[in-house]
């Protein structure tokens, strides 16, 4: 079963039981195709919880838009993005819209932060 067939079952199951309010997909090879997948067609008021640590998102071409979009117009108060290949550049993207957001606890550890442009 390639990983498009796998995000439709879980697509599935999620619709079946919209009450569902943790999610944890860590160490899945989700990528962006599977995240847009996913935050496409989850019930977005029930989600309170989204580990998503490891699963080789970058929020690349668009995604990164899509992605802020649904964490706005959801009720996700822990968000976890740990250990993804994601660029400094978006995510600072993603960190300047968090507070329009409901995340009260946000895990970016094991990301690349690039200093040599950060004043002291």
């Amino acid at each position: 079963m390639n990983n498009v067939n796998k995000i439709d079952v879980l697509l599935d199951t999620l619709r079946v039981k919209g009450t569902i309010e943790n999610i944890k997909l860590a160490h899945n090879y989700l990528r962006d195709k599977g995240l847009d997948r996913l935050i496409n067609n989850l019930f977005k008021k029930s989600i309170k919880t989204l580990e998503l640590q490891n699963t080789n998102i970058r929020l690349d071409n668009g995604i990164i838009n899509n992605f802020i979009k649904f964490l706005k117009e959801s009720n996700i108060e822990a968000l976890d993005i740990s250990s993804n290949p994601i660029t400094q550049e978006n995510l600072i993207k993603l960190l300047e819209d968090i507070n329009e957001t409901k995340i009260s606890d946000l895990d970016i550890s094991g990301m690349f932060f690039d200093n040599n442009n950060v004043p002291a």
